[in-house]
């Protein structure tokens, strides 16, 4: 969701910022398979509370010539990962979903 903050932040404080680089970014809506696995994620975060399945969602946030050449960067997202709140990603993940 960094992008949409990004471009939030870029709208509300006009002149704060010279440039603006988005990478890695889309303006498509989910694939029926993503959006199937977003879903299935939300509830079980909602039902349970439950966090984030951390391989899981550090292979899809991180390339796969990443993961082979610097640990150290799959560490960091690992703990920013775990980190991450349940009750604040169901309605990130709904957004998403709706959009």
């Amino acid at each position: 969701m960094g992008g949409y903050v990004a471009l939030q932040l870029d709208r509300t404080c006009p002149g704060r910022f010279t440039r603006l680089v988005l990478t890695n970014t889309r303006s498509l809506g989910d694939s029926p398979d993503a959006r199937t696995k977003r879903l299935a994620a939300a509830a079980r975060m909602e039902e349970s509370g439950a966090s984030l399945p951390v391989e899981e969602t550090v292979r899809g946030l991180v390339a796969s010539r990443t993961e082979r050449t610097h640990p150290e960067i799959m560490e960091r997202v690992r703990q920013i990962v775990r980190l991450a709140r349940p009750d604040r990603l169901g309605p990130d993940s709904n957004t998403e979903r709706d959009r």
